[in-house]
This record gives C-alpha cells, sequence and structure tokens, in this order.
C-alpha cells in the first residue's frame, strides 16, 4: 500500500499514567491500548485504565521507536502508533471529538484496496468495559467530500442468547474530506445481559469491509 500519508495527531489527547477512559475524555485511553496491543506491545488487556501495564508498555513501544520512554502519549507517539515517524513531540490536553476533518490518513488498514474501499477502517472496533462502549475509527480514502450525516458504518451487537442488543448506524459529524480520519466513534452499548456478545462492523464502502469481534460487557449501567 506503499507509505502512510501524513497524520495530523496534534488533536488528538495527550494521555498520562492514571488517566481513564472518562478523563480526559471517553474512549481515548482503551483506544491507545487497542493500537499497543496491535503493535505487539501488550498493556495487559483493553480496559481503559492506564495504570502500571500500560505505562509499561508505552515505554516499551517509546523505546522501539526511538522516542523519548516517559509513558506520555503524545503527539509523537500518537503518530508512531499509527505507523508514521519522526513526527514532532506535543501535547494537547483538550478534547478532540470534533476535529480532524482535513487531517491526515494513514495508519491501520494494511491490505486494504484504496482504489474500491471509500471508507476503511484506521483501527479495529473494540469494546471498553471501562465505560461500556464500543469505539471505532474510520479513515476516508478518495472521493468527494462526505458531508455531516453521511452514514458510514453499521453496528450489530447480539446478546448470548442470539438477540439483537444493539443496532447503530454510524454518521458523520461533520464533513469528512479525503483524505482525512473520522471522529472516534462511540457507542453505548447499556445490553444488560451475561456472557459473550458478537458484534459485526460493516463499513458503507466500496468493498464493504466487515470487522468481527467478541466481549463479555460490564453489567455496572451506573456509569
Amino acid at each position: 500500500m506503499g507509505d502512510p500519508e501524513p497524520i495530523d495527531t496534534s488533536s488528538f489527547p495527550t494521555l498520562y499514567e492514571q488517566d481513564t477512559d472518562n478523563d480526559p475524555s471517553s474512549g481515548w485511553v482503551s483506544y491507545a491500548q487497542s493500537l499497543l496491543t496491535n503493535q505487539n506491545f501488550d498493556p495487559q488487556g483493553v480496559d481503559g485504565i492506564f495504570g502500571p501495564h500500560t505505562a509499561s508498555a508505552v515505554r516499551e513501544f517509546q523505546s522501539w521507536f526511538g522516542g523519548t520512554a516517559d509513558a506520555v502519549v503524545g503527539n509523537q507517539t500518537w503518530a508512531a502508533l499509527h505507523g508514521v515517524f519522526g513526527v514532532p513531540g506535543g501535547t494537547n490536553r483538550s478534547n478532540p471529538h470534533h476535529g480532524g476533518g482535513g487531517g491526515g490518513g494513514g495508519g491501520g488498514g494494511g491490505g486494504h484496496d484504496l482504489s474500491k474501499d471509500r471508507i476503511y477502517f484506521s483501527t479495529d472496533p473494540f469494546y471498553s468495559e471501562a465505560d461500556d462502549r464500543v469505539h471505532v475509527e474510520l479513515v476516508t480514502t478518495h472521493g468527494d467530500p462526505l458531508p455531516a450525516g453521511t452514514t458510514l458504518a453499521t453496528l450489530t451487537v447480539m446478546g448470548p442468547d442470539g438477540t439483537e442488543v444493539l443496532m447503530n448506524n454510524l454518521e458523520a459529524d461533520h464533513e469528512l474530506v479525503p483524505v482525512g480520519y473520522a471522529t472516534l466513534q462511540s457507542i453505548p452499548l447499556r445490553s444488560g445481559q451475561l456472557g459473550v456478545h458478537n458484534a459485526t462492523m460493516v463499513l458503507d464502502s466500496g468493498a464493504g469491509a466487515t470487522r468481527t469481534f467478541s466481549f463479555t460487557p460490564t453489567l455496572d449501567l451506573d456509569q
């Protein structure tokens, strides 16, 4: 697929040890843990808590790509987690959820035919037990801008008894200009069922790329 396109990680929140999915903003610690796992640096679970195991995995990853091993996930480390190296360091503690309309692509999506896939997965969707949500980040690749409200993907979750507990259409919350990152989508589950759930996410793209994954949700619905 060639070298990744430049990616603007300056809108991503800087993460520090003891952060959680609920601070600085929902889903970002789990997202970093998922990316670390994809890179074979094990944070010992995707639980939305930036504890010592996650800090150790971040330091090992930073040492591997030649960064400062300080366990701070800032601009440079976010970019490296997306496969882009040599990005200057930087920090940002603000909420990034409405940025990214003109950002770069790249990262993830290995094996996708960009001539067919208008939209593709930046990273695999994942469930965060800490906030009982499914998270995913998508990338637009080519063609005309996608207006706000465009359906990007459909998430279906089946409970352990085989019944549908969630069907959610993910829509663009702002205009997406290819190549650009879509907002980190965060979908509440609130299943209320014990046991393993099976999820399928299908992209609204030329090739209709699909991800399936399983997880056991939390039943603490007061979060």
